[in-house]
C-alpha cells in the first residue's frame, strides 16, 4: 500500500509545540481516509479553536469522531494516539495517550509514560475523560511517539513479533545519535528483523529532542 493509516501531526500554538502520532483503524485506503479525518479534526480543535491541552484535545477529538462516524456499524472505527504539548517557556511537556505511550530517554535511561487504555472513538468500555501527565523538560532528553506497527512486526529466527521490549532497547541505544543516524539505525533494525516476512501493519516512529 502507498497510503497509510498512521499519521503524525504538528502545530505551533504560541509558545507551545503540539505533536501527535496516531494509528487509525484499518490499513491502505480505509486507514488513510481515517487519517485524513483525524488530521482535519486536529486542525479544527487546535488551530481554529485554540485548544492546547492534550487530554482535552483527545476528549474533543473523540466526540467529533463519534459524531462524524454516527450510523456506521461496529465499535472498531477510531484511532490510537499519543499527543504532547511542549511548553518552551514553562519548560514542561504535557502528554495524553489513547493506548499509545510516550517514551523518554534521559542520560541513557528510558522511561515509559503509560497511556489510557481506551481509543479515540467508540469502544465497549466506559468512555471516561482522558488523563494528562506533566513532565519536566531537560536539554538533551529524547522523546518518542510510536504506532504499534514496529513492535508488532513478525520476523527474527523464530518468527516472532519485534515486541515492545526490543523497541524500547532500540530507542535507548539510538537516543544519543543525530536524527538522520537514528532513522538509519531504526530502519536497519527493522530490515534485519523482518527479512522476507510480509509487513503486518503501517509503521510510524517519531522522535524529538528537548
Amino acid at each position: 500500500d502507498i497510503v497509510s493509516g498512521d499519521f503524525h501531526w504538528c502545530a505551533q500554538v504560541g509558545d507551545r509545540t503540539i505533536v501527535a502520532v496516531a494509528d487509525c483503524t484499518g490499513h491502505g485506503v480505509p486507514g488513510a481516509l481515517m487519517s485524513i479525518l483525524g488530521s482535519t479534526l486536529l486542525k479544527t480543535i487546535v488551530l481554529d479553536q485554540g485548544e492546547h491541552r492534550p487530554a482535552t484535545i483527545l476528549d474533543r477529538l473523540r466526540e467529533e469522531l463519534i459524531t462524524a462516524l454516527r450510523g456506521k456499524d461496529g465499535l472498531s472505527d477510531g484511532m490510537d494516539m499519543a499527543i504532547c504539548a511542549v511548553d518552551h517557556t514553562a519548560g514542561e511537556l504535557r502528554y495524553a495517550g489513547a493506548y499509545n505511550p510516550l517514551y523518554r530517554v534521559r542520560v541513557g535511561v528510558l522511561e515509559q509514560v503509560d497511556a489510557d487504555r481506551m481509543p479515540v472513538g467508540l469502544h465497549a468500555g466506559n468512555m471516561t475523560a482522558f488523563t494528562e501527565q506533566v513532565l519536566d523538560l531537560r536539554r538533551g532528553d529524547m522523546y518518542y511517539l510510536c504506532s504499534d506497527g514496529l513492535q508488532d512486526q513478525f520476523g527474527g529466527p523464530d518468527d516472532r513479533k519485534f515486541g515492545r521490549g526490543r523497541l524500547k532497547q532500540l530507542l535507548t541505544e539510538v537516543a544519543h545519535l543525530s536524527a538522520p543516524e537514528q532513522q538509519r539505525r531504526v530502519e536497519g533494525a527493522l530490515q534485519l528483523w523482518q527479512q522476507d516476512h510480509p509487513s503486518v501493519d503501517d509503521i510510524l516512529v517519531l522522535g524529538f529532542r528537548a
